[in-house]
């Protein structure tokens, strides 16, 4: 898709600003607040195939072997995942 017909159907499928209003029922939360989360343990939630994955990979003792994880910034993506345990 080019630029400009990227552009016209955003223009589209634009929601104006005014239109965004949060919905969610906090009772979903183990917290009242984010700095209870400072207390919470450190761990990786609901990438149970990913965590199998970096354990294989950082199991492997032979040289030239990589192990390529991508995120976002701020996600524990260089964390070692087995070196809380």
């Amino acid at each position: 898709m080019k630029t400009e017909e990227y552009e016209n159907v955003r223009s589209i499928y634009r929601v104006p600003f005014s239109k965004l209003r949060p919905e969610f029922d906090s009772r979903i939360f183990c917290f009242e607040t984010t700095d209870d989360l400072e207390r919470m343990p450190n761990e990786i939630i609901g990438q149970h195939r990913a965590v199998r994955a970096m354990e294989f990979g950082l199991s492997v003792e032979q040289s030239g072997c990589n192990l390529f994880v991508v995120g976002p910034t701020g996600t524990g993506r260089m964390t070692n995942p087995l070196s809380s345990r």
